[in-house]
């Protein structure tokens, strides 16, 4: 069962030894308001955009499941509500730089160059592994596995990052995002 999330901002966080960590935060629940829908706000957790993420067929699934729930936008200066779609790759909550691991790493690689017989050479010259690696890189995707699972962001600005289109003004309801997942253009009568 797939649920509906709210996605933290990025913050930088300043961390020992001169180095800076971006913490993507974790998702959490998203949880509806007292009146029974999902709310974008100034302020509070509405500030989040709505991510829902799982396979083409469970999107489309939650969204007709639920096509009453509504999303409504308070945000008089932003009325939009956008959504983007794109491939999940899961990314690692920290990612950092450390001035004093980057100098050691580039010391390593440059002492490297210098000392014969080292992994590169020891990899070439062993032509099983050789030609393992090879078709191993010939079959893989820049090291990103090919998956079928989407993201799926709302939000009320627009995200071009996940190709975001406009889907409604101030409230829409999840069957709108239904008809769009199917690529439905009409309304209902």
């Amino acid at each position: 069962m797939i649920e509906l999330y709210r996605e933290p901002s990025p913050q930088l966080i300043r961390v020992p030894w001169q180095g800076i960590v971006l913490d993507r935060g974790v998702l959490k629940k998203a949880i509806k308001s007292s009146k029974g829908d999902f709310l974008f706000s100034e302020q509070g957790a509405g500030v989040q955009p709505l991510v829902i993420i799982g396979k083409l067929s469970e999107l489309v699934d939650f969204f007709y499941m639920n096509q009453n729930v509504f999303i409504s936008n308070e945000i008089r200066t932003l009325p939009d509500i956008y959504i983007g779609i794109s491939k999940f790759i899961e990314k690692e909550r920290y990612d950092g730089t450390y001035p004093v691991n980057i100098a050691i790493n580039a010391l390593t690689r440059s002492i490297l160059d210098f000392i014969p017989g080292n992994s590169i050479i020891d990899v070439l010259s062993n032509t099983v592994t050789f030609r393992n690696i090879l078709r191993d890189l010939i079959n893989s995707n820049h090291g990103e596995k090919q998956t079928d699972v989407l993201y799926l962001k709302i939000s009320y600005l627009n995200d071009f990052q996940n190709n975001g289109k406009k889907i409604g003004s101030k409230k829409i309801s999840f069957e709108t995002i239904f008809r769009y997942l199917l690529g439905i253009n009409e309304t209902p009568v």
